[in-house]
């Protein structure tokens, strides 16, 4: 067990309008977290940048990260790229420590037609590897549902990218059952060494068995990164900054 620095995921609002993103900040700083997640915020321009700026220094947390999905868009793969290295410069400018590359549900190695496929690993290691030359830390955080299933895919992840360009950051949605918990323990077992930054979704649904499990085997791997917690905005600020306490609580009471 260590002291665990502990995140939560912001949201920001369309057409520039910073206002709830701001008091969806001044919550999460109110509830004791140390950082933010930043996930579709708007970063392409100098006022979502002024703005998030703005609120982090006036309600005095950190911009820990942002999540970035790995979906190609019309300009295909090259024009992600390109947009994940501007976003690697925004974050270097806002004092950020991790880029977190999220890919959605992949396509199954046996070749179902079901997900996205993966992006380009070539990409990856590039983009990677321009993290590692402005301070920031490369991290990939694998679908819930791939934490297991796309282990051919993460193989060749960790065969062609190296650990210090690019992390793990597998993300535990709850509740969780049985087979929830284990693929969690078997993926930290099988990748600890890799895994840099934790994220966590309904958090106080989860069964006690699980956080003791977790706890065990992330002292086993000396995990010593981040862990974020994801809370949807549900019912009134109230309702939320309830949940974002509670939340922060469990984690502190079960595994840091």
């Amino acid at each position: 067990m260590y002291d665990m620095q502990i995140a939560a995921t912001t949201t920001g609002e369309h057409e520039g309008d910073f206002r709830r993103f701001s008091r969806r900040v001044q919550l999460i700083a109110e509830a004791g977290y140390s950082g933010i997640e930043l996930a579709a915020v708007e970063l392409a321009t100098e006022a979502g940048i002024a703005g998030v700026r703005a609120a982090c220094y006036e309600h005095q947390i950190a911009p820990v990260s942002a999540l970035a999905a790995l979906e190609a868009s019309e300009g295909g793969w090259s024009a992600l790229e390109e947009s994940l290295l501007t976003l690697v410069h925004t974050l270097d400018s806002l004092g950020a420590e991790f880029l977190v590359l999220s890919p959605g549900l992949l396509q199954s190695s046996e070749g179902v037609a079901y997900g996205t496929p993966a992006a380009p690993l070539e990409m990856l290691h590039r983009v990677a590897q321009a993290c590692a030359d402005t301070g920031i830390r490369a991290t990939y955080r694998p679908h819930p549902r791939n934490l297991l299933a796309d282990d051919a895919h993460l193989a060749r992840l960790a065969e062609e990218i190296p650990a210090e360009l690019l992390g793990l950051a597998p993300h535990f949605a709850g509740p969780s059952g049985q087979s929830a918990h284990e693929s969690a323990t078997t993926f930290l077992q099988r990748w600890g060494g890799r895994v840099n930054y934790l994220s966590f979704a309904s958090v106080t649904d989860a069964p006690a068995f699980c956080w003791q499990a977790l706890s065990a085997v992330l002292d086993e791997i000396g995990f010593s990164g981040w862990a974020v917690v994801q809370e949807p905005w549900n019912g009134p600020p109230g309702y939320y900054a309830a949940h974002l306490a509670a939340a922060r609580e469990t984690l502190r009471a079960t595994i840091g």
